[in-house]
């Protein structure tokens, strides 16, 4: 390679690394996922769906795509995520989770942001539901940044895995999830 194309290619790297712009640090995605807590959430009688994002939906692409494989969840769009009827299969907070009783959520783990284009979070939470039974839920989030730093991807799983069998026998008897 002659000296004068080693210098081209410097410069042309050099300028692809000028151009990429990075996602929040973890501790960053950390604080926007506690900047309000699931049981302020809960107790404000306005909780919305079942998801909760503290305030990492400030950093949603307005394209952003949320996933949840084990249900076959896919929805599009920061508006559709973030309001009170996401999916049909994801019911509001406050019809789950019993307001009365301390919702424990430690603090979340996060693994990468910053300079990567990806960043996991796992986060858990422990409550009463309604009829008595206990919410001890894991939820491990992968996180995509597109080149503006936004969220364009979420991919979530959770232990126990969520679905239409296991929400049925903690919602209330108002016509979730089909049959109720």
């Amino acid at each position: 390679m002659d000296i004068e194309f080693g210098k081209l290619l410097a410069a042309a790297a050099c300028h692809i690394c000028i151009q990429i712009h990075h996602g929040p640090t973890a501790a960053e995605i950390k604080a926007l996922l506690t900047q309000q807590s699931l049981h302020e959430n809960i107790k404000s009688g306005d909780s919305g769906s079942l998801l909760h994002f503290g305030g990492l939906e400030t950093i949603f692409a307005d394209d952003i795509v949320l996933e949840i494989p084990g249900l076959g969840i896919k929805v599009q769009g920061a508006a559709k995520i973030t309001g009170d009827d996401v999916h049909p299969d994801i019911p509001s907070a406050s019809d789950v989770i019993h307001p009365d009783h301390p919702i424990e959520t430690p603090p979340p783990v996060v693994i990468g942001g910053g300079d990567e284009d990806w960043a996991t979070a796992i986060l858990n939470s422990t409550a009463k539901t309604h009829h008595g039974k206990d919410w001890d839920h894991e939820t491990v989030a992968l996180i995509h940044f597109n080149t503006e730093g936004k969220i364009d991807l979420l991919r979530a799983t959770s232990t126990p895995p969520t679905s239409r069998s296991t929400l049925r026998p903690l919602l209330p008897s108002k016509g979730w999830l089909g049959g109720d």
